[in-house]
């Protein structure tokens, strides 16, 4: 009786082993099974480092255009300044014609007083 299992069991695996052969043999794509799975891999690395590109680009971008905005605003701030200390020295200048302007009319009201008294 253990026998007849053994050969029933021995039929069985031969029979199982005939049927994944004919599988095999049938679907013969799925031998590329492997090689679709490392094309889509690939495929996802791919993506991967195109995402990392565009991103290490967009930020090269931002930082050159924050460059850029940096420069831009201390040109302007020197520039203001520029102008700043210009106002000042006009400014200055202007105080010191109005300061002359006054002792020059000081000067002009003396004389006239002393030709007066004479």
């Amino acid at each position: 009786a253990e026998n007849l299992h053994l050969v029933e069991d021995r039929e069985e695996i031969e029979g199982m082993h005939k049927s994944c052969y004919e599988l095999i043999t049938k679907y013969k794509p799925i031998v590329f099974v492997p090689q679709i799975t490392r094309l889509e891999e690939k495929h996802v690395e791919d993506q991967r480092n195109i995402k990392r590109m565009v991103e290490e680009k967009m930020q090269a971008q931002k930082k050159q255009a924050e460059t850029a905005i940096s420069a831009a605003r201390e040109r302007s701030a020197a520039e203001k300044e520029r102008y700043l200390r210009q106002q000042r020295e006009l400014q200055t200048q202007i105080d010191a014609a109005k300061r002359k302007q006054q002792e020059d009319e000081q000067t002009i009201k003396n004389l006239r007083e002393r030709l007066r008294r004479m």
